[in-house]
């Protein structure tokens, strides 16, 4: 009898992508039995699983006892929070503890988790402030203390915010494109094609829990400085695109009042400790020993670009 591999966030794009990447190989396929949790199993995306075969339930991350219900019968669970619903990171560590508390009480045997470094402590407290990479630390800390096996994906910067609303280029007046960040030009900033990659990278943590308990999958295709990123996206879309550095004030009031600390922080973070911080033997070398564990390749930048619509 197949095992149950429970998803929460089954309907959004990490939770989708554990899923498809389940589905597509065939040995995990052959193993594990999907359950993907959702707020509501009516609407059409939950709906669109269950044709694909994935059971779908109900859960609420605010409510215990609906978590229990959900993992209830569960070898193995992924967890992801989304900071940005409640805009508080004592919400978001408090949802991903209930999760992970859940699948302790259940008897869940591994459990994975979309989680990030802690950036006051990767840099000595100079960036205090990041408190949606600080709370999913929290929650990766809690869940090692649990008695269960535990793996931990971190996700680099998403791609998909370089053709979304963050550093979308802008057109000019001569018809060119410019990406505008506080990065210097040669800062190494790692993406992940969210959509595409989450999949694989936990697909590898659930391959073999063994190995990589206690242990993090890097989610990046690579490190790119904001001048490659622009080269590549001229060559890939035959548009002229520059990368212009900004003062950090004029940048950082682009977003939003209540996001302007938190993301000008979180940017710093990528231009100055790499993103993922100083962690082992450093991120770029953590990144290449993730990459060489895998069995699918992740999404490179240019493989990206080619594969979506930009400048409409």
């Amino acid at each position: 009898m197949s095992k149950v591999f429970t998803v929460f966030g089954a309907t959004g794009k990490q939770g989708g992508s554990v899923i498809d990447a389940v589905l597509r190989n065939p040995e995990l396929s052959k193993t594990y039995r999907l359950r993907g949790v959702t707020r509501d199993p009516t609407k059409g995306n939950a709906l669109k699983l269950k044709e694909k075969g994935v059971e779908v339930v109900a859960g609420d991350q605010n409510d215990l006892a609906s978590l229990r219900t959900a993992v209830r019968g569960s070898s193995a669970v992924f967890a992801v929070t989304n900071f940005f619903e409640s805009m508080s990171g004592e919400t978001e560590f408090a949802q991903g503890k209930a999760m992970a508390d859940a699948a302790a009480a259940e008897g869940v045997e591994y459990f994975i988790a979309s989680t990030l470094p802690n950036a006051a402590v990767v840099t000595n407290g100079a960036l205090a402030h990041i408190d949606h990479f600080n709370s999913k630390a929290k929650i990766e800390e809690y869940a090692r203390t649990l008695p269960f096996k535990s793996a931990f994906f971190w996700p680099a910067m998403f791609a998909q915010e370089i053709n979304g609303h963050d550093l979308i280029p802008k057109k000019q007046d001569d018809g060119t494109y410019a990406l505008y960040c506080i990065w210097a030009p040669d800062s190494k900033v790692p993406l992940i094609d969210i959509v595409a990659d989450t999949g694989k990278c936990v697909a590898q943590l659930l391959k073999d829990p063994e190995r990589w308990n206690g242990k993090r999958i890097y989610g990046a295709g690579g490190f790119y400085t904001p001048t490659e990123m622009a080269d590549i996206l001229s060559k890939e879309t035959g548009k002229t695109v520059k990368y212009v550095q900004l003062p950090d004030k004029v940048f950082t009031g682009f977003f939003p009042e209540p996001l302007q600390e938190e993301f000008y922080e979180m940017f710093m973070l990528m231009r100055d400790w790499k993103y993922f911080g100083p962690e082992g033997k450093g991120a770029e070398a953590e990144l290449a020993d993730s990459h060489a564990a895998m069995d699918e390749k992740p999404t490179t930048f240019a493989e990206f670009v080619r594969k979506n619509k930009w400048f409409d």
